[in-house]
């Protein structure tokens, strides 16, 4: 298998195969997702520029290409991450929605049923926002018959696309990471003839000319460490011995056998399920029995735990929402249970009637296109259905 920079650029074709012992990291089984290890740099901040295409003429999203995959990633690395993009999500269409002021005759609740059920539109709703919530952008492929008329549309995973510079081609490939585009497909355009055209919605990001980047994005850096944090104490757990320890032997094994005996006495050690267990050694003589040094423990866990509650707020910081909201209590900090009454109120206005507002826009778009009438309307769904009363206090 051949590698450039790092990067198998060959096809492993063999079967998986799982060996007990071996190194997880090495063998086609450990790529059985997509993600990748995340390099150094500052993951909030995704380089860009028109001047850096890829083959065809796309623009590149990020140094690699792979920003898009980063966004995916940090939603699986950070638990508090993927869980406000949830709670995000469900607060603007979990009510569902409806057509009003829609067609009132037969042939055009014919149209209505059809637009709906063919394209699933009620189960797509929810994929449509978490990728406008996540990647801030949304891309749907509608197919067109040989008169150019629309047939049906089908959504396609926003890391899966690229445009170039004049934003009026999209590329999409199912694997970015081998360089290489699979479809070039127009933009949408009543005039256009092609029988495959993307329509798009995308989030207003300011200064940037080719791809939306969200704002909840300069997290992540903090979203690395969530995950990190839990990996951490993984590895100490899976790889300390208890209590830790240094063998001391006084001698040089005599032969690989009796340096491989040691080797696995040492591996039975290690682990939480190993702990408190009793080892033995014999030699023949005092001083042919090895010294045992104990070892201090590695306080650099405790670093991260510093940082735990910053991790919190930050991520929180970012996404435009009271940690509160999260299931996160401030330590410290007092409050009755009105605080999250008044707090979901803003998240309300601020975070989830936009979304609301831009998802029902685009499907409104959709639905012209494909000639049915009406108006897309998201119901309203506030998971604290609570009035909130302004109060001011009188003075004394």
């Amino acid at each position: 298998m051949a590698k450039f920079l790092g990067f198998n650029i060959t096809r492993n074709t063999a079967a998986p195969v799982l060996i007990e012992g071996a190194d997880s990291t090495q063998g086609y089984h450990s790529f059985s997702t997509p993600f990748g290890t995340v390099g150094r740099g500052d993951l909030s901040k995704p380089f860009v520029s028109g001047a850096y295409l890829g083959e065809g003429g796309y623009v590149r999203f990020g140094t690699d290409n792979l920003y898009p995959q980063i966004i995916n990633q940090m939603y699986y690395t950070s638990p508090l991450n993927s869980a406000i993009i949830n709670l995000k999500v469900n607060a603007a269409v979990g009510g569902g929605f409806e057509i009003q002021d829609g067609a009132l005759d037969g042939k055009g609740k014919v149209e209505e049923y059809t637009f709906i059920k063919k394209n699933k539109v009620k189960k797509l709703l929810k994929t449509i926002t978490r990728n406008y919530v996540m990647h801030g952008a949304v891309y749907v492929c509608i197919h067109f018959n040989d008169k150019n008329e629309p047939t049906h549309f089908d959504l396609i995973p926003s890391e899966k696309v690229r445009n170039n510079k004049l934003r009026n081609m999209f590329y999409i490939s199912e694997d970015w990471s081998r360089g290489m585009y699979t479809e070039a497909v127009k933009l949408y355009n009543p005039l256009c003839k092609d029988k495959k055209q993307i329509l798009v919605l995308e989030l207003d990001a300011p200064g940037q000319d080719y791809y939306p980047i969200p704002s909840y994005t300069t997290a992540f850096n903090w979203c690395f460490l969530d995950g990190q944090m839990s990996y951490l104490h993984k590895s100490n757990i899976q790889n300390s011995i208890f209590p830790s320890f240094a063998l001391m032997l006084p001698k040089i094994p005599a032969s690989k056998e009796e340096e491989q005996s040691i080797a696995n006495t040492l591996e039975k050690a290690k682990g939480a399920g190993e702990a408190g267990k009793a080892i033995v050694f014999a030699a023949n003589g005092k001083d042919n029995l090895p010294e045992l040094v104990s070892i201090p423990t590695n306080d650099n866990d405790k670093l991260f735990l510093q940082t735990d509650e910053r991790i919190d707020l930050k991520i929180s910081q970012a996404h435009e929402i009271d940690p509160l909201l999260a299931g996160i209590r401030t330590s410290g900090k007092l409050g009755s249970g009105t605080d999250i009454k008044q707090a979901y109120t803003i998240f309300e206005k601020n975070v989830i009637t936009p979304i609301r507002e831009d998802v029902e826009s685009f499907m409104d778009e959709l639905m012209l296109i494909f000639n049915v009438t009406g108006e897309f309307k998201i119901k309203s769904y506030q998971i604290i259905n609570d009035i909130i009363v302004e109060t001011t206090k009188t003075e004394e």
